[in-house]
């Protein structure tokens, strides 16, 4: 009786897993549509920077790695991330 008194919620248990459950079957099965349109765009988006990637030489790419590295830190590690690749 006093261990009750002293930690009233201790055969208390809240069934979060089960509401969390519940609610993301709900909202799926509610809002297929939009997580399929968040799905299809970012599929979208990866493909496209994917092709760009590919379709790209690879000098230029080196070119553009150093670029971006010299602007943003200096010559050193434009160098080394040149070599790097």
């Amino acid at each position: 009786m006093l261990s009750t008194l002293l930690n009233p919620f201790q055969d208390t248990l809240l069934p979060l897993g089960e509401w969390i459950e519940a609610v993301v079957e709900w909202l799926v099965e509610n809002y297929r549509w939009f997580f399929q349109l968040i799905r299809l765009s970012i599929i979208g988006l990866l493909n496209g920077i994917e092709h760009f990637f590919v379709a790209m030489p690879q000098v230029v790419f080196l070119m553009l790695l150093g670029a971006i590295a010299w602007q943003i830190a200096g010559r050193r590690l434009a160098i080394l991330s040149v070599l790097g690749i």
